[in-house]
């Protein structure tokens, strides 16, 4: 359908009638159909392509389309590609780097070896802004390997046990690196548990960072912080829910603090501002105000890179 209507009125038009199609599917649900129709317009473009994407969608279209380059142009076109990547989006490339990680480990294939060669790639094109790597290339990468979303065109989790839960993170060698995959693996342990209560489920994860991060405070937040980037799903998309989950993972005031600004800025990549803020409700006024302000910080700098 796609194909034929980017064909028939244009890529630009196309995508917007593709954005006008969207507005009661479920927020995850259309970065996925985004992914559908990014993949028709690199048939189309090839490379090219990368010109009509924008930030809709947790950046979908560029992921595609970063995915479908790295099978064209190979691991040795990889710096060809990061170097479009920047052309594009400058100091916010991050989120066009992460689908050339997806495109790396899917090349490698969906085995420690895979990975740790991906990875090996993604070090020689940092991201151009140190703050955002865990959103990177290597992010990609490790989320590719856990939720193996090249396989079906969906996330199709690897099999997970607990036994098994803190890897491949603990055998990252950087502490960069460490970061992304710690920030990233709370994803594949909420889709695997999805079968849980909500609660059963938030109570697992935060069990599951604290065995990984032990003694580590600072790590330990960052996957406090990936949690927040994905528990969305389990509480249906509702910010008023943020409070019970975030006390489930964790009852102390930092790590809430943590949890509910990140939940919070997830929301803000699906609703107004305004709702998503709602999601900082249950912290102390003091602790709450931090919240929205953090969060008001950094939906700036989101709608910088919008606007790049």
């Amino acid at each position: 359908h796609w194909k034929n209507r980017i064909q028939t009125v244009g890529d630009d038009l196309a995508y917007q009638e593709f954005k006008a199609s969207t507005p009661s599917v479920q927020p995850n649900e259309v970065h996925w159909e985004l992914h559908i129709f990014s993949d028709a317009l690199y048939d189309l473009e090839g490379l090219d392509s990368i010109e009509v994407c924008d930030t809709q969608a947790d950046y979908a279209c560029f992921h595609a389309v970063m995915i479908r380059a790295v099978d064209e142009y190979g691991a040795s076109g990889a710096g060809k590609l990061h170097g479009v990547c920047l052309e594009q989006l400058g100091e916010y490339a991050h989120e066009c780097l992460h689908g050339i990680g997806h495109g790396l480990l899917s090349l490698f294939g969906y085995s420690m070896d895979g990975l740790a060669r991906a990875v090996d790639i993604c070090d020689n094109y940092p991201d151009p802004n140190p703050l955002m790597a865990k959103y990177g290339c290597t992010s990609g990468a490790i989320m590719e390997f856990n939720m193996r979303t090249m396989n079906s065109g969906a996330e199709t989790p690897r099999p997970f046990s607990f036994d098994i839960a803190l890897e491949p993170c603990l055998s990252m060698e950087s502490r960069e690196n460490r970061r992304a995959c710690t920030f990233w693996q709370p994803q594949w342990w909420i889709a695997s548990l999805k079968h849980e209560e909500p609660l059963t489920i938030a109570k697992h994860a935060g069990e599951l960072c604290r065995a990984m991060n032990k003694n580590d405070t600072e790590m330990y937040h960052v996957c406090v912080q990936g949690i927040g980037n994905r528990i969305s799903s389990v509480i249906d998309f509702d910010p008023s829910r943020t409070a019970e989950i975030c006390e489930a993972i964790d009852p102390d005031p930092e790590a809430r603090f943590v949890c509910h600004r990140s939940t919070a800025f997830r929301f803000s990549r699906y609703f107004p501002l305004e709702k998503a803020a709602t999601a900082c409700d249950g912290l102390s006024q003091s602790e709450s105000e931090r919240c929205r302000t953090r969060l008001i910080e950094a939906k700036k700098y989101d709608d910088r890179a919008a606007n790049f």
